[in-house]
Order: structure tokens, then C-alpha cells, then sequence
């Protein structure tokens, strides 16, 4: 659906936000394809940004390591045009986020959002 020239950016959000609450592996092609739009122009890039971050989910940012997370990543860096955004997915790819996330969560004792495990 996300290719679907018919569909507008609303509705592509609406479909990005029903699908992140995916397994990183299932997650990976919705976020490939994604990447691939973007690099197309036919999403912009908040849209991709969108897609990375998940604002309902943090599978991206707690699988840093995988290395099909890392390629989509490295390939969507040097196309962010935002200096914020590309620190921000460099700090997601060192790992920072994800260790600094945890460490709130568990010391704030605000429930962790949704992951797979």
C-alpha cells in the first residue's frame, strides 16, 4: 500500500503508523521500501524519518545492530538533508539511543513502549 501512487500522505502515514508494531524482521521491508520512496522523492523526508524513529514502537532504535537496520540506515544518512536528523540516526547506529532509552525506562519506571520481546 505504501507504493500505492493513489494513496496520499495521510493515508500512507495512516498505513506506516498501522504497521509499526512489527518484528524487526518483518519491519525491515516496510522500512526498505520506505527508504526506496524516499530515494524516489515520492515520500518526503519527515515521512522517512517517520518510518526510522516509529513513534510506536522502538524496533529500529533497539535493533541498531542488525545489520539490514544498519544498511537502510547508512543508505538513508547522507540523503537527510536536516543536520538534527542525521545526528539523530548516527546516534541511533552507535547504539546510544537504545542504551540511554533503557536506562530512563528503567530508572523512570515508565513503561517501555511496545517491543517483540
Amino acid at each position: 500500500m505504501l507504493n500505492d501512487d493513489n494513496l496520499d500522505r495521510i493515508h500512507k502515514m495512516v498505513v506506516l503508523y498501522s504497521l509499526q508494531h512489527l518484528c524487526i524482521d518483518d519491519y525491515i521491508p516496510v522500512l526498505t521500501a520506505v527508504y526506496t520512496l524516499y530515494k524516489n522523492k515520492k515520500v518526503d523526508e519527515e515521512f522517512m524519518f517517520t518510518a526510522i524513529v516509529q513513534h510506536l514502537s522502538i524496533e529500529v532504535i533497539k535493533n541498531y545492530n542488525n545489520v539490514h537496520v544498519q544498511k537502510v540506515l547508512n543508505n538513508v544518512l547522507p540523503l537527510l538533508k536536516e543536520k538534527a536528523k542525521q545526528d539523530n540516526i548516527k546516534e541511533i547506529l552507535s547504539g546510544s539511543i537504545w542504551k540511554n532509552l533503557k536506562t530512563y525506562y528503567r530508572e523512570s519506571g515508565v513503561p517501555m513502549p511496545w517491543t517483540c520481546d
